[in-house]
């Protein structure tokens, strides 16, 4: 955290998260700080050491946390947009090529992020990647409308749904968002109006309940039909 000399940024004060008094849990202190790059209020936590083994130790050692963390907060400071050396560096290393700085920003970013979320960016720039083919896509020349015919790539020849495409597009956006922040480059052109998504028309499979139910009525149905067959066999009475 850094400190903001206004002292304008929003903030909203630490609390003790003490799990109903479970030691056996982790107890952590809580507080919403200003982020720029979210340009909103981000959450975080502090834990406080499960060594405290009573309800008392705890809580004091979480009460200075709480006291630190709302002094820095009362004092203006916020979470600052992380600033790269040399800006251009990225740039000139990718030589612009719009596929290689994603590539980039994700491999810096990576340790941040969870493993599946990791795998989630990176199927989404080989699907650019693939997109691109042998051509290079500039970044100072890909717009908004280069985005649109992605996504009827995305549709028409990889077969993707609405709610898949919208998601390809909306990852690529995070991750541009992140190059952004790092040096300095053309609005984000993956920013653009998500597709209507079609009502799914897959079979919806029968649940355990449903089954049952089911298997009843056909068996009800079997039952009957026997009896109906044995009489008109038998005759009248």
């Amino acid at each position: 955290m850094i400190k903001d000399h206004n002292g304008d940024k929003p903030f909203r004060r630490a609390i003790l998260r003490d799990r109903n008094g479970d030691l056996t849990k982790e107890w952590y202190v809580e507080y919403y700080a200003w982020d720029e790059v979210l340009d909103g209020l981000v959450r975080k936590r502090i834990k406080v050491s499960m060594s405290f083994q009573t309800k008392k130790a705890r809580v004091h050692e979480a009460n200075k946390i709480i006291a630190d963390t709302n002094e820095l907060l009362e004092k203006g400071y916020y979470f600052k947009r992380e600033v790269v050396s040399d800006e251009t560096s990225i740039l000139t290393e990718c030589e612009n090529d719009l596929v290689r700085c994603l590539d980039k920003v994700l491999s810096i970013i990576n340790t941040t992020l969870k493993p599946k979320s990791v795998g989630t960016y990176q199927s989404a720039i080989n699907k650019l990647k693939d997109y691109a083919g042998e051509h290079i896509l500039i970044i100072q020349e890909f717009t908004d409308k280069d985005v649109i015919k992605f996504r009827d790539h995305l549709l028409t020849t990889l077969g993707n749904t609405s709610r898949t495409a919208n998601n390809t597009i909306i990852h690529l956006n995070t991750l541009y968002r992140y190059l952004k922040d790092r040096v300095t480059i053309p609005v984000n052109s993956f920013k653009t109006r998500k597709l209507k998504q079609a009502v799914t028309t897959k079979n919806i499979a029968f649940t355990d309940r449903d089954r049952e139910a089911v298997g009843r009525y056909f068996s009800f149905l079997l039952l009957h039909r026997t009896c109906l067959y044995r009489c008109l066999q038998d005759g009248p009475l």
